[in-house]
């Protein structure tokens, strides 16, 4: 599928590889969604406070009002937050030792493949008939909840894909800015260059969160700044917090 409207490239503070790539992904979908989902214990229901990112989507989604389009979105966002909170718990164990009682390694590893491909080809499916989930057309948690889909999608020319359509979007206030800058990182990671803003990073044994390596250290926070997001040391507090088990201070 090709997003007719989108410029193959942009001018600005992003460059991206091979921007003119295109892809259908037309046929690109798992069987065994359903299956995956109940396997992995997403929750139905929330018991108590709305604490998480997933309870907060599951609340989203008794609100969305009949826009099915909208409901679809929040049931997948429900499942792509529910699965991070579980990877995160096994942040520092190898990866072949990382799964959920109950679900022996391999099958976990094909369960987060199966989330993948179908959040990734529903999200496609959605663009090709309305376009993006934009502010002003669907409000700020829409648009937060389809660029997780896109963050989360294991197809870098997907991802390619959609950061073009994402960064005029931003400029003109209909996407966050955010979006754009994590997205753009997580591409230059995946494809082995060197990242821009400095939002992808690792967790140190000191428990602290670092960046992997920017282009141009020295005005890093002044491309922060410019696509709104906080400065780097700030972030990078964040990131230990909230990642590496580290204490505020």
């Amino acid at each position: 599928m090709k997003y007719a409207s989108v410029a193959l490239c942009f001018a600005g503070v992003i460059n991206i590889a091979n921007c003119a790539s295109q892809r259908s992904l037309d046929s690109y979908a798992y069987p065994g969604y359903s299956e995956a989902i109940d396997q992995l214990g997403v929750p139905q229901t929330i018991d108590g406070d709305v604490d998480t990112a997933w309870e907060y989507y599951l609340t989203l989604r008794t609100e969305c009002g009949g826009v099915v389009e909208l409901c679809e979105l929040y049931d997948r966002a429900v499942v792509d937050t529910y699965l991070g909170q579980v990877l995160v718990s096994f942040i520092g164990q190898k990866v072949e030792d990382a799964s959920p009682p109950g679900i022996p390694n391999s099958r976990f590893q094909e369960i987060q493949t199966i989330i993948s491909a179908e959040h990734t080809a529903w999200l496609d499916s959605i663009i090709e008939k309305v376009g993006w989930f934009s502010i002003d057309r669907y409000g700020h948690d829409a648009d937060k909840a389809a660029f997780l889909l896109v963050q989360h999608s294991a197809d870098t020319h997907f991802q390619n894909q959609l950061l073009q359509l994402l960064v005029p979007l931003a400029e003109a206030g209909n996407s966050d800015l955010e979006n754009a800058a994590l997205l753009a990182d997580r591409i230059a990671i995946k494809t082995g260059t060197l990242q821009t803003f400095g939002t992808q990073g690792r967790c140190l044994q000191d428990g602290q969160w670092r960046p992997f390596p920017t282009t141009d250290p020295a005005s890093l926070d002044e491309r922060r700044a410019a696509m709104q997001l906080a400065a780097s040391q700030q972030y990078n507090e964040k990131m230990s917090v909230k990642y590496c088990n580290r204490k505020r201070d």
